[in-house]
């Protein structure tokens, strides 16, 4: 039978001015979303009779929670802790604090959670670490793990109360229902010690080990090291790569996690595990095609390792593909300062590709990608690639500015030989003379490096400057002669 919503909204509507607290949240709901309409509906448009209005909704969540309506009362308490400035008021917080207070002393246990964190850390009301720890407590014993895991968390960090003892049984009540974060703070406490409790291996690897085989893909990992490194257990690195395999075959792996598993999987070629090659071989597939995955979604530190996983393995190996290269160059131009650091490497180890390179960082620091722009050292990295149009640009670009730069030009023309700089100059001479005549004596230092035939041209265009020769002849003594 098709609902009439006409009807419905009709008899809603006059329970919620009886006073019906159920129908006032109802319809409140109603006034939010008109996701129940739209479902009675079969998908029509869900605020054909009821228009969404935030003030009605207020007034009828307030109308409800007045009357002790908990659901209506936690509602209010959402709403104001996490919108800003609704309908004028200044202090939602505190209006937050005082909605959570009533549904907490009415038994809820999210709303004692809530109250739990508002106090804890002082949002609507004054910071009371001890009724954080009696709001926790409350909503603790209804059975919230996280309000144990928070209770934990008090008395781990907290000064006044700081009781690793106890931090360590809310931990472990919480760790017992499941709750993945819990083992990762017991873990946290044994391997680095705590208030007054030590640092205790046997209790790491214990822990480590039984949230590992619950599934909890961080431990597993860890477990994984342990066993590589023999850290608190026999190094055995069977077991290691084994733990490794866990955490990756896990598809709902945080990607950082997923990241390191797969690094360990990919980068195993001397773990020796005979048994496991042929999974190894799979996986060591998927995990280069996971990497690749969140690389190409912009996280620039599975760019910078997709360039690593690519890195030659032998110093005398090169790049010689340019996807390799470009992993870097994009991570680098997100600001990766290791990935910027292999390009440079690239160009000292004076690989196939620098040239390449050279362009890459040239442009970088001449439009200030991933880089302060810095036009000389983009200058210095265009000569050694001799990128004239380059070179060109960023002169020009100079001769145009109100102000240049402090850096004298001869100091960036003085990476070029002399035939690169004929080429630049050339096209340059006009610009620099016309934007620069009160900086004449330092451009004739400039036009020093000329080729001699080329230069006479400029002088005899542009003005005798007696001194060019003997300049020229002091950056180029080899040329003398040929001049």
């Amino acid at each position: 039978m098709r609902i009439n919503l006409k009807q419905a909204t009709r008899w809603l509507h006059q329970a919620a001015e009886q006073g019906d607290a159920d129908a006032q949240y109802r319809l409140a709901d109603w006034r939010y979303s008109g996701d129940d309409l739209d479902r009675a509906d079969g998908g029509s448009d869900p605020y054909t009779y009821i228009q969404p209005d935030e003030q009605l909704m207020m007034m009828w969540y307030g109308k409800a929670a007045i009357q002790g309506h908990i659901d209506s009362q936690k509602k209010l308490g959402s709403i104001y802790l996490n919108k800003k400035n609704i309908y004028g008021k200044e202090d939602n917080e505190k209006l937050a604090f005082k909605w959570y207070s009533k549904a907490a002393e009415l038994g809820d246990m999210e709303s004692q959670e809530q109250l739990g964190q508002l106090y804890s850390v002082g949002r609507g009301t004054r910071k009371d670490i001890n009724l954080a720890v009696a709001w926790y407590s409350e909503a603790a014993e209804q059975g919230s793990v996280t309000a144990k895991a928070a209770l934990g968390d008090l008395f781990a960090t907290e000064p006044n109360i700081m009781d690793t003892i106890q931090a360590i049984e809310w931990y472990c009540q919480a760790a017992e229902q499941g709750y993945g974060i819990a083992y990762t703070k017991l873990i946290e406490i044994y391997e680095n010690g705590g208030s007054n409790v030590g640092i205790n291996e046997e209790r790491a690897v214990e822990w480590t080990r039984s949230a590992a085989r619950k599934g909890h893909v961080g431990a597993q990992l860890k477990l994984g090291d342990r066993y590589a490194k023999g850290r608190g257990v026999a190094k055995n690195e069977t077991s290691s790569v084994e733990w490794y395999y866990k955490a990756a075959r896990q598809g709902c792996l945080a990607s950082s996690i997923r990241e390191r598993a797969y690094e360990r999987i990919v980068y195993g070629d001397g773990l020796g595990i005979n048994n496991l090659l042929d999974e190894r071989k799979k996986l060591q597939s998927k995990a280069k095609a996971q990497l690749e995955h969140v690389a190409k979604r912009g996280n620039k530190e599975a760019m910078f390792k997709m360039g690593i996983l690519s890195k030659p393995r032998s110093t005398r190996s090169s790049y010689d593909q340019a996807l390799d290269i470009d992993w870097f160059h994009k991570a680098a131009e997100q600001g990766h300062i290791q990935a910027l650091d292999e390009l440079v490497e690239i160009v000292k180890n004076n690989d196939p590709q620098s040239l390449r390179v050279l362009d890459i960082l040239g442009c970088m620091y001449e439009f200030g990608r991933g880089v302060e722009s810095n036009l000389a050292q983009a200058f210095l990295y265009f000569a050694q690639c001799k990128k004239m149009e380059a070179l060109t640009r960023i002169t020009a670009h100079l001769c145009n500015l109100a102000n240049p730069p402090t850096f004298a030009l001869e100091e960036a023309f003085s990476h070029l030989d002399s035939s690169s700089f004929a080429l630049v100059f050339a096209d340059c001479a006009p610009l620099i003379f016309a934007a620069l005549p009160a900086r004449r004596a330092e451009v004739s230092e400039c036009l020093a490096i000329f080729p001699l035939p080329l230069r006479i041209l400029i002088i005899n265009d542009y003005m005798g400057f007696a001194h060019f020769e003997a300049l020229y002849h002091a950056r180029f003594p080899e040329n003398t002669a040929a001049d």
